[in-house]
Order: C-alpha cells, then sequence, then structure tokens
C-alpha cells in the first residue's frame, strides 16, 4: 500500500478511536448526573429503552456536549448514532445527525477531509429534496471543507458553483462568506490579482450589510483584502485596510500580543513605502511584544536588526 495512504489511514483511525473514547466517557458522565439531578435531563434512558427513546438520549448528550465545548466527546456520539439512525424509516434523523456531525467537524475538531466526505453524502442525499438555499449552504461548506483540508483548487469549483446558487437566493451572508473563502483559496494559490475581486466583494457586502457580521468579522475581511493589496503592489490602500483592521480587532477587544502578526505585517509594508517613521513605530511596538514573549529572543528578530540599522 501506498504510504502516504496508509499513514492518512491510521491517523483517521486514531482521531475516530479517541472520538469515540471521548464520547463514553461524556456519555458515562451524563449517566451519573442523569442519576444524581433528576429533570436535568429530559430524555432518560430505562434500562431497555426502544430504539427512538435510545437516540433522543444520545442527540441530547451531544448536544450538551457541545455546548460544554466538548467537542470531541460531541463528535464521537454523533459518529455513534448514525448507524443508528439510519434504522429509521425516516431518512431525516440520519441526515440531521450527519449534519451536525460534518458541522462539528470543520467547525470545532478542524477535521476537514472527514467534513468534506460528509458534506458530500449529504449533498448527494437531499439535492433533490432540500430547498435552493439550504443547498447552496451545504455546497459553500463543503468547499470549505476542501478549503480547510488544502485541496485549493477543487475548493475554488465548488465555491464558485456555491456562489452562483448563493446570488440567487439573495442571502447576503452567505454570499459575502462565500467570496471571502474564494479569495483565501485563491490567496493560497498565490493568485493574489484573481483574490482581489472576491475579497472587494465581501468586505463590500459586510460594509453594506453591517447586520451580517461583528467587528472581528469585518476586522477578518479587511485584513484579507490587505494583504492582497499588500501581496500585487498597491501598498497605500494595504496600509488603510490594515490599520483599519487592527483598530477594529481592538475595538473587539483583541490585545496587541495578540495582534501581533498583523502589526508585523503593517511594520514591513511602511517599510516598503518608504515610511521610516511609521515603520520604525511599529518594529518597535513588534520588538517590544517579542521581547515579552519567551519564545522570541529580541536580539536575533528581523525587526531588532533592522531596528539596529536606522
Amino acid at each position: 500500500m501506498n504510504k502516504p495512504i496508509l499513514i492518512t489511514i491510521i491517523t483517521m483511525s486514531l482521531i475516530v478511536t479517541l472520538a469515540l473514547l471521548a464520547s463514553v466517557v461524556y456519555l458515562s458522565s451524563e449517566t451519573q448526573r442523569q442519576g444524581g439531578t433528576q429533570g436535568s435531563i429530559s430524555h432518560k434512558l430505562e434500562s431497555r429503552s426502544k430504539p427512538a427513546q435510545v437516540y433522543e438520549f444520545m442527540e441530547e448528550s451531544a448536544l450538551d456536549a457541545v455546548e460544554d465545548k466538548e467537542y470531541e466527546a460531541a463528535v464521537g456520539i454523533f459518529s455513534a448514532m448514525r448507524p443508528l439512525a439510519r434504522g429509521f424509516t425516516d431518512k431525516k434523523r440520519y441526515l440531521d445527525c450527519t449534519e451536525k456531525l460534518a458541522d462539528l467537524n470543520l467547525d470545532k475538531t478542524e477535521n476537514y477531509a472527514k467534513a468534506s466526505e460528509l458534506f458530500k453524502e449529504l449533498l448527494q442525499e437531499k439535492k433533490e429534496s432540500c430547498s435552493p438555499k439550504e443547498l447552496a449552504s451545504l455546497k459553500l461548506r463543503h468547499g470549505k471543507a476542501e478549503l480547510g483540508y488544502g485541496s485549493y483548487e477543487g475548493a475554488i469549483k465548488i465555491l464558485q458553483e456555491a456562489l452562483g446558487k448563493i446570488t440567487a437566493t439573495g442571502d447576503k451572508k452567505l454570499e459575502a462568506d462565500c467570496n471571502y473563502s474564494i479569495a483565501d483559496a485563491k490567496m493560497y494559490l498565490h493568485e493574489w490579482q484573481a483574490a482581489v475581486p472576491y475579497a472587494e466583494k465581501a468586505l463590500d457586502l459586510l460594509l453594506k450589510n453591517p447586520q451580517l457580521g461583528d467587528k472581528l468579522e469585518l476586522a477578518k475581511y479587511y485584513q484579507e483584502l490587505g494583504i492582497c493589496k499588500f501581496q500585487i503592489g498597491r501598498l497605500v490602500e494595504a496600509a488603510d485596510l490594515i490599520e483599519k483592521s487592527i483598530a477594529l480587532s481592538k475595538e473587539a477587544g483583541k490585545t496587541e500580543a495578540e495582534l501581533v502578526a498583523d502589526l508585523r505585517d503593517l511594520a514591513w509594508l511602511y517599510l516598503s513605502m518608504g515610511d521610516k517613521e511609521k515603520s520604525k513605530s511599529y518594529l518597535e511596538k513588534v520588538a517590544e511584544l517579542d521581547s515579552s514573549d519567551s519564545s522570541e529572543s529580541s536580539e536575533s528578530t528581523a525587526e531588532a536588526y533592522i531596528l539596529r540599522r536606522f
């Protein structure tokens, strides 16, 4: 067997095993909680329960695990629920369970390969029955899973198909998300110029519809477009965009230590523009933050070296 494929299979098996172990531990604690605090769990598990009762108990436990941020446990429980859900005449439970599992793998545990596999299955199973908006959303999430997995060209193809469907629904939130994701994939391929229109469209949608995202999300969109503009040499525009991204992030509560990568980009950007004073100001801030980080040596960083030469 091809060695990389074998390694992938072993890795996936370990992930599934760990998730199932986490789910067993969580279910055990849920059973103890049920015994100790009557009424805290609405679906009680009897010594001999019907499949529907077992499913409801497991579903409630999985949703509680998500609320408790026990994501590996939730993944394990939902994974164990899927074979049980297949036994019901109504496929809705199976599809709902699969979609929750896919979203967890995409957004929480970052198991993008599994998420992509599950979204692909959902698209096949629901293509005749779901609404245009639901189909567009599934396709968007499938594309984002491919993007996370590193299949950038495949992600772009899926996301562009999704964008056409999303635009037809008129959902501006999904449209902004899809444009952002396409730009992201093109940036990974170093297709900076091609990424710009998508990044611009994503930001424009959020600015025109501020209810669609919070300050951190808007900051993320400013940052993406700023990086694109930096890479294609539109430095003044890039600096303005990244400045706005940093300001919004600070307003949302992020510290300068959390924003050191953005501050570093801005320092080099101003140096590229020939603005020594602004570059020096940001370089000093980055060097100061690096010196307080035990993993960085303030004497050996590029920023500290350039500062000594000013």
